[in-house]
């Protein structure tokens, strides 16, 4: 540092505290609303509740593009499957509850979370017994153009332990 002319270290603390103090700046604009966020999310996990038991099915949650829906190792990957396959479901039913056990929403950034929930399903059909699941499921979700969407859910309703 002898041989460090002065000027060039006083421009070098001089940078470095402005790239910080912008670091420090963008880091506070992009620190998520955590409270605002999960409110909007618990929110549409509601819709998407109220959803899966009419034959829109919760569609217009879902993200354009190539959705994913993981439902005890079945797979769907188009929208147009996952809305026939909804169709399926729900047609046969009177009716189904959902109760919840716990929802957590765990918020990643601005423009990206996901929900975690753990619940019981009671679905009543007209042709067959009524059927009551203990699913866990996990919704991610993507804010796209200030509309939060979902673009991948996984459902389990087997113990793994």
């Amino acid at each position: 540092m002898d041989n460090f002319p002065r000027e060039c270290l006083i421009l070098l603390l001089g940078s470095l505290l402005f790239v910080g103090g912008c670091a420090q700046a963008t880091h506070e604009e992009t620190t998520p609303d955590v409270e605002q966020v999960t409110e909007r999310l618990l929110e549409l996990e509601n819709q998407l509740n109220l959803g899966v038991d009419s034959l829109q099915c919760g569609l217009e949650l879902v993200a354009d593009g190539k959705p994913t829906f993981v439902s005890n190792g079945f797979v769907i990957q188009t929208a147009e499957e996952l809305r026939e396959m909804c169709v399926g479901l729900v047609e046969p039913r009177t009716g189904a509850t959902w109760n919840n056990d716990f929802r957590t929403v765990h918020v990643l950034s601005n423009n990206a979370a996901y929900v975690v929930r753990k619940g019981t399903y009671t679905i009543n059909f007209s042709d067959r017994d009524t059927q009551v699941v203990d699913p866990v499921i996990t919704t991610i979700w993507h804010l796209v153009d200030g509309q939060w969407k979902m673009v991948h859910l996984h459902e389990s309703s087997v113990e793994i332990f």
